[in-house]
């Protein structure tokens, strides 16, 4: 056994670019993206990082259930076990639920330990998954949301000139949604994320202004939701490909989802961390839906859910934040480069955050 022997907890601010008009997320407007990281420390000098779920401004939560709970949890139990020692910690703390801060802490926790777990390996972590060697995967361009049809056009024009090809928006509006399908020449794939914005009754009026325009798919389009028999009935009604999955409260729930929609869409910040990813990539596969994991971070949960599709699904789609990134701690590893990011090749998750650019982002 290799133990635990330390847990941190690190915040810090990825300020990013934008070409115009600022862009929302959940309604506020963003020039910066917090990032709760997990530091690992085991015996034999092996270090590890991770990423929580922070989005929302969630990540003082978060952070207090890793520093109270998980981490003290964590210590003593074994670095190289990453499902094992999760599931220890779990059920020391069931009575808090399977979901929300708690499980994010886990996430962020678990996916350290394989980091730890490769580097002690000296492989990166599609090779230990028994992936073949994979240097680079393809990548789709996630635009934030506008609400403002001629930004919504100015964005995926720049997105298809920079070499992208597929284009996921965040828009609510068929206005909008048209703007973008008219930059793209019936080339490539259209996608749109709704964020659970629209009722169901919603969904089926603009689905139905929206019959002209091909959509690859349509990502949770409703509240609750994890309302899967809403969800199935629109599919059925509207013929629409229909993705959902980065709000799942527990692995559970995808039997369930994947019954009823096209594309399953966990998040490794927030399910459980990798062994959990791999787990719904399992039931995903049982239930002929497709895995597309939920992505836009700028952290180890996005070189996770890289590494975990090198070995998996290297034809998927990695999904890319539509930003201009000031200088971060993990540099160029979390960038696309003519809609392609390369795979970390060293141990683990392949890339340490750069200490200085770390310390210099932190917030305390």
């Amino acid at each position: 056994m290799t133990r635990i022997t330390g847990v941190e907890a690190i915040v810090y601010s990825q300020a990013v670019h934008h070409r115009g008009a600022t862009p929302t997320l959940a309604g506020v407007p963003r020039r910066a993206f917090d990032t709760l990281l997990v530091r690992v420390e085991a015996e034999g000098g092996l270090t590890g990082w991770g990423e929580c779920f922070g989005l929302y401004e969630s990540w003082p939560v978060v952070r207090e259930s890793l520093r109270r709970l998980v981490g003290p949890g964590a210590i003593g139990l074994d670095a190289l076990d990453p499902a094992g020692t999760a599931e220890a910690i779990i059920r020391r703390f069931h009575g808090l639920g399977g979901s929300g801060p708690f499980m994010h802490a886990v996430s962020g926790l678990e996916t350290a330990l394989w980091d730890i777990k490769g580097k002690a390996a000296g492989l990166p972590l599609h090779r230990l998954l028994g992936g073949a060697c994979c240097e680079a995967l393809p990548a789709y361009a996630s635009l934030p949301r506008y609400g403002a049809p001629e930004a919504v056009a100015r964005d995926t024009a720049e997105a298809l000139a920079r070499g992208f090809r597929d284009i996921k928006l965040h828009e609510i509006r068929a206005l909008d949604i048209r703007a973008a399908a008219s930059c793209m020449g019936g080339e490539g794939a259209l996608m749109v994320d709704v964020n659970c914005a629209w009722s169901a009754e919603g969904a089926r009026a603009i689905l139905r202004e929206l019959d002209d325009v091909p959509l690859a798919w349509v990502e949770e389009p409703l509240f609750p939701p994890d309302d899967y028999a809403a969800l199935a009935a629109l599919r059925a009604d509207s013929g629409r490909v229909i993705a959902c999955g980065e709000n799942a409260a527990s692995i559970l729930d995808f039997d369930r989802m994947a019954q009823a929609v096209d594309v399953v869409q966990p998040s490794v910040a927030k399910i459980g961390g990798i062994s959990a990813l791999l787990r719904v990539a399992e039931i995903a596969q049982r239930h002929g839906a497709r895995f597309a994991p939920h992505s836009p971070y700028f952290g180890p949960a996005l070189l996770a859910t890289m590494q975990v599709l090198a070995a998996l699904s290297p034809t998927t789609p990695v999904e890319a934040y539509f930003f201009d990134l000031n200088p971060g701690p993990f540099g160029d590893a979390v960038v696309p480069r003519g809609a392609c990011f390369a795979v970390p090749q060293g141990p683990g998750l392949g890339c340490d955050p750069d200490p200085a650019i770390l310390a210099r982002c932190a917030i305390p």
